[in-house]
């Protein structure tokens, strides 16, 4: 109910200058289509194949789990010289006797990136072979179990990666799904339509899964209208500065994409609808590059779930579609950011846990506009910022093994974020800003017995962005400016840090 009447709200703030109209609202259930169409929405929805409506292949899906975990198990034989600083134990029986997790000191690429790949992996196998959204996480967190209690048997089990590769991994690998399945759709009669199936459909060609049951029209650019999608690929320069004064310009490339997998979404048409199968996904990548010492890099992930979607947009007599939609669900997401702008570091992680989203979109003519935002409870890793001085002052002895190898600290905390978009045709306006506030956790350590020195770590990050960006007419061209403030306070008592990095840039590139 909330959310209609904030829906409402913005439609009407949309609504003050325009000139009074009349609805010729269409039946409940229907929207039409880009061919102009008149169509049922629950009927085609219905006659579509979606990841978790197919007839699921439990055991197959078990057996793809056993050849994720056999490849990990090779990377981690093949490779002794990355892991066997961690192994603890001279043989299995030892190992066996000591089941007991604790915190590891892994690279912050490996806890965070390549643990959640591998989680993407187990949740998305299980979903292309059908299995729903519930089952199919099962089947990660039992892998990973798997693999940190069996299979990496020379050493202790690791708590954040039991937390991190599924949970991480969760966003990833249904957008994945959702991202092959768009691809798979093609009716493969053009070239870029073979070349995107091979490349990115290809989970889908290899299970055998028959395309939709009912012919949909093709999208803009040839691919099946049953998703919509906002795909970005923006390369420019960028002007970074920070707190100390120090300043470069450095070269940056930003890659993302957005998916909804919902026929008629923000076309005319009335309908709600219920979903449970992740229909609203979202991916992206930045980098920013200069020298060896100087790289960004930032992964995020973002799906909704299950939950609700309405809208009601109708055509107004003057031939353009006027109304309002809203969806509020349960949603996951993913952050990774590894920072080494201006010759400093700054690295945190987080698994966005479950917790509640919602989205509002305005439509009036050519003019849109999006309210959205999401909480969550968050397991997190950060660069404890003040720990370079703590140990000029007080030294490395009884602090924690993961600090001392590796300079960042597990967490638990709460995020928030929160997003605005105002869009006349090619023309957008956009701002976004995100708060967490997270608390050490203070157990568990590798080596707990020889953790004497334990400051409670504290952190908030706060991220804001702005952009306006410019869709060259009849043009996938776009030209975007844009700017960033990522601050951090950050506390090992009796230190603490305050810092800000900040960034300007322009990028030109490709919006489809």
């Amino acid at each position: 109910m909330l959310a209609r009447i904030a829906a409402a709200s913005v439609f009407a703030a949309l609504a003050v200058t325009a000139p009074s109209v009349r609805a010729e609202r269409l039946p409940d259930d229907t929207y039409i289509d880009e061919d102009g169409d008149l169509r049922p929405f629950r009927e085609t929805y219905r006659a579509n194949a979606k990841p978790g409506r197919r007839e699921p292949k439990y055991f197959r899906a078990g057996l793809e789990q056993l050849f994720v975990l056999g490849a990990g198990t090779a990377y981690y034989w093949i490779r002794p010289e990355i892991n066997k600083q961690d192994w603890d134990f001279p043989d299995y029986a030892t190992r066996m006797s000591n089941l007991q997790p604790t915190f590891d000191t892994n690279l912050f690429s490996t806890n965070h990136l390549l643990h959640p790949a591998a989680g993407a992996a187990y949740y998305g196998f299980a979903r292309i072979n059908g299995l729903s959204i519930p089952v199919a996480l099962g089947y990660s967190f039992a892998s990973s179990a798997v693999f940190e209690f069996l299979l990496e048997w020379l050493e202790k089990a690791s708590i954040n990666d039991l937390v991190f590769t599924p949970m991480g991994g969760f966003a990833a690998g249904e957008f994945f799904v959702h991202f092959s399945e768009y691809l798979h759709a093609a009716p493969k009669s053009k070239v870029h339509q073979h070349v995107g199936g091979a490349l990115f459909g290809w989970p889908h060609h290899i299970h055998g899964i028959a395309k939709n049951d009912t012919a949909l029209p093709n999208d803009k650019i040839g691919f099946s209208a049953l998703y919509w999608h906002r795909f970005d690929a923006l390369f420019g320069g960028v002007y970074l500065h920070n707190d100390k004064g120090d300043h470069d310009f450095l070269s940056e490339l930003t890659i993302g994409g957005k998916l909804v997998s919902i026929p008629g979404f923000l076309r005319p048409g009335r309908f709600t609808h219920h979903f449970s199968d992740g229909e609203f996904t979202e991916a992206k990548a930045n980098f920013i590059i200069g020298d060896s010492k100087q790289f960004v890099g930032g992964v995020t992930f973002d799906a909704n779930l299950a939950g609700k979607y309405s809208q009601d947009i109708y055509i107004s007599e003057y031939g353009k579609p006027v109304g309002r939609a809203s969806m509020i669900a349960v949603n996951s997401a993913m952050t990774f950011l590894d920072r080494r702008p201006l010759r400093r570091h700054d690295a945190y992680a987080m698994a966005h846990l479950l917790g509640p989203a919602f989205k509002l979109w305005g439509v009036h003519g050519d003019f849109t506009a999006l309210l959205e935002g999401a909480t969550h409870v968050d397991f997190a890793s950060i660069q404890a910022l003040p720990y370079e001085q703590y140990k000029a002052q007080f030294g490395v002895e009884g602090t924690k093994s993961v600090l001392q190898d590796q300079g960042y600290m597990f967490a638990m905390g709460w995020s928030g974020w929160l997003r605005g978009t105002l869009q006349l045709g090619g023309f957008e306006v956009s701002a976004r800003a995100f708060l967490g506030t997270y608390g050490s956790i203070d157990r568990w350590d590798r080596f707990q017995e020889k953790v004497t020195k334990n400051p409670h770590h504290t952190d908030k990050v706060a991220e804001l962005e702005g952009w306006i960006a410019m869709q060259l007419p009849r043009t996938p061209a776009q030209v975007r400016l844009y700017m960033e403030h990522i601050g951090r306070e950050s506390t090992m008592p009796p230190l603490s840090v305050r810092r800000w990095d900040r960034r300007y840039g322009l990028a030109i590139g490709l919006r489809f």
